[in-house]
């Protein structure tokens, strides 16, 4: 029988800092575990925070810097980004990041 490929599941995040939002996401990542989900993390901080080596332990991270302002240029790269990382399914944890997915 052949093996059924892992959901693919794509996280958007503001930054990867301590906070409610990001503890609850990895906790999500942390529960939906392999064989069955696999993870891509897409953040848009401007640096690497606290949380990030947490982050790479259970997921693929990727990097899609928002800068005030430029919300075109970060609506280019964060579509190049989710092509790249071929989700199935996109989260956005973010109020903002909502319309972005759904366009």
């Amino acid at each position: 029988m052949a093996q059924k490929s892992p959901l693919r599941v794509a996280h958007i995040l503001g930054k990867l800092d301590y906070g409610g939002l990001q503890a609850m996401a990895l906790k999500l990542i942390k529960g939906l575990p392999a064989p069955s989900f696999s993870h891509v993390v897409i953040y848009e901080g401007l640096e690497r925070e606290v949380l990030y080596s947490d982050f790479t332990s259970c997921a693929d991270v990727r990097h899609c810097p928002y800068y005030p302002g430029k919300t075109l240029g970060f609506f280019l790269r964060c579509t190049r980004v989710l092509r790249e990382a071929a989700p199935d399914l996109v989260l956005a944890h973010l109020v903002g990041n909502h319309t972005l997915v759904s366009w």
